[in-house]
């Protein structure tokens, strides 16, 4: 479903583009711009924001008894991202870092048991390797850092038991996407990312009650692992100058 979603994003986004350049808003005089490294079209500083589709997907093992659980859930993501781009003529690296709201929960629910896991914000820091084509079209993969907030929630009604553990994990993201030249110092791209934000063990004494006959079976340890993907399309402004676009060699 997601692969299907990301391509449909980036059809939208040609779709656009296709219509900005028929529309002739993208009819401004072609001038001979310089080639070679620190210049070009995409070349600069940048601010944007985008929005669309992330599925969680929580993973938890229940360590004393060894049952595995999961569940996914899908919403609506959105929020801000800003970098810079250093092209070398058809060439391009660049830096980028993102903040967007996801507002994800995933649960599951054995006997008396919940399981719960919800992610609010997740942010990117990242690398962008990419080929200009048709000179108004970048081609990327990107990847690095990632992190977001995530509760784990775990509970337990036949002792009466519940916790909430809210913390910033860390992991690493991959992807790629496609951007556009749409007018002037606009730009409009679509991309998918995958996000993996490692594992997490919780260890929880849920009672100390002896009536229970409380040894192993008071305590519960279960591994928290959650991934998710994102497909979104964006648009940004590209501080400085415009370059005209000409053919680069």
């Amino acid at each position: 479903m997601t692969r299907k979603l990301a391509l449909l994003l980036v059809v939208t986004a040609l779709t656009w583009s296709g219509s900005a350049s028929a529309d002739g808003m993208n009819a401004a005089p072609v001038a001979a711009a310089a080639t070679g490294c620190g210049t070009g079209p995409f070349n600069g500083f940048y601010v944007g924001a985008g929005l669309g589709y992330g599925r969680h997907d929580a993973d938890i093992t229940d360590k004393i008894y060894g049952g595995k659980y999961g569940d996914d859930d899908s919403n609506f993501t959105g929020g801000a991202f800003w970098g810079y781009n250093y092209q070398c003529d058809r060439w391009l690296i660049g830096y980028e870092s993102d903040i967007n709201f996801l507002n994800s929960s995933s649960e599951d629910h054995v006997d008396t048991i919940s399981l719960k896991s919800d992610i609010d914000w997740y942010g990117t820091s990242r690398v962008r390797l990419g080929l200009v084509s048709s000179d108004r079209v970048l081609f990327y993969a990107t990847g690095g850092l990632a992190y977001a907030t995530v509760d784990h929630r775990f509970s337990d009604s036949f002792f009466s038991f519940s916790r909430k553990d809210d913390d910033t994990q860390w992991g690493w993201t991959i992807g790629g996407g496609v951007e556009f030249i749409h007018a002037g110092n606009w730009t409009v791209r679509a991309e998918s990312l995958w996000v993996d934000l490692g594992s997490e063990t919780e260890n929880y004494k849920v009672s100390s009650d002896s009536s229970y006959g409380c040894s192993q079976v008071c305590r519960a340890t279960a591994k928290w692992e959650d991934d998710f993907w994102v497909a979104r399309v964006g648009i940004a402004y590209k501080f400085g100058a415009r370059e005209e676009v000409a053919p680069l060699k």
